[in-house]
């Protein structure tokens, strides 16, 4: 039987067989420092809440590690021992220059140096929209295409903003509005894809912990207190919660229920399992296929 914790959660030697339970941050990097230690506790708080109701899930975050909100966030994931995975929105050399500081560049390769996985996005740049000048358009498409590539990954988006609206390609705010719209400007057509009728939307989770920012000319939202956290979705009637949605919960719970009989009969499964792929594939399969087998074979 695989291995699990002191606390009956999932251990390193038995992740393979649970699924993840993604947490992805998006968030300001000028926080105000009198605010982090009440921000930073309420980060931990969130993860060790969900690794204690969804012990078998392997609680996974995923963090840019900018300045700021992805840095604070990535902290806690390690002192937790959580895995880290940094997605780059360009080659980390160029993505350095946009730190402002030798500190922050120097925190971020020490975070860096921890993480599980660490990628870069494609660079590959599509048309340019009409309605943005060239030089936005060079300066925010990487972020763009990160924050869309950060909602479409995690089953729940972290956002440390201050709950203002914006149309600043790839920003907090966008990151927001796409993870409920599929809508950003500059990335995709003005509106989203339609929603089927009869199904509800189950990939809108947002976790919103509002900060203010220590930037001038930047105050925080008249109607929202910052730190006053809440969970945050499209549900018409009651969008902002302090209590996790049910449809959500049921996901997250049925989810951490095929963990833990992964886990309890992966001796089995890896004895009984009937692959995708055969002896005579490829030794250099993209890792996805790889995973997907990997699946096929604890759920078949």
């Amino acid at each position: 039987m695989a291995a699990t914790d002191e606390t009956g959660g999932v251990s390193k030697s038995a992740v393979s067989y649970a699924l993840p339970l993604v947490v992805a941050v998006t968030g300001h990097r000028e926080l105000v420092a009198d605010e982090v230690p009440q921000i930073r506790a309420r980060v931990k708080s969130l993860f060790e809440e969900l690794c204690e109701k969804y012990p078998y899930s392997s609680l996974t975050v995923l963090s840019p590690l900018a300045e700021g909100a992805d840095m604070l966030v990535a902290e806690v994931a390690l002192e937790l021992d959580l895995d880290l995975v940094v997605p780059l929105p360009k080659p980390k050399q160029d993505y350095l220059d946009d730190f402002k500081s030798k500190q922050g560049r120097e925190h971020f390769e020490q975070l860096l140096s921890r993480a599980t996985d660490v990628f870069e996005l494609a660079d590959n740049f599509p048309a340019k929209s009409d309605d943005i000048g060239q030089d936005e358009w060079e300066a925010a498409f990487p972020y763009a295409q990160l924050g869309a590539f950060l909602c479409a990954h995690c089953h729940i988006l972290l956002a440390i903003w201050d709950g203002n609206e914006s149309d600043k390609m790839g920003g907090t705010a966008q990151v927001v509005k796409f993870h409920h719209d599929d809508v950003m400007r500059g990335l995709t057509p003005k509106t989203g894809a339609s929603q089927q009728m009869l199904v509800d939307d189950e990939s809108d989770l947002v976790f919103h912990i509002p900060c203010s920012r220590d930037k001038e000319g930047f105050e925080p939202h008249p109607e929202i207190e910052p730190l006053d956290w809440c969970w945050y979705t499209k549900d018409e009637k009651s969008p902002r919660s302090k209590k996790l949605p049910a449809q959500h919960e049921l996901i997250f719970q049925r989810s951490s229920e095929f963990s833990t009989d992964a886990i309890k009969f992966a001796d089995s499964i890896e004895t009984g399992k009937w692959s995708l792929l055969t002896d005579e594939e490829p030794t250099d399969l993209p890792l996805g296929i790889a995973s997907v087998n990997h699946l096929y074979c604890i759920a078949d």
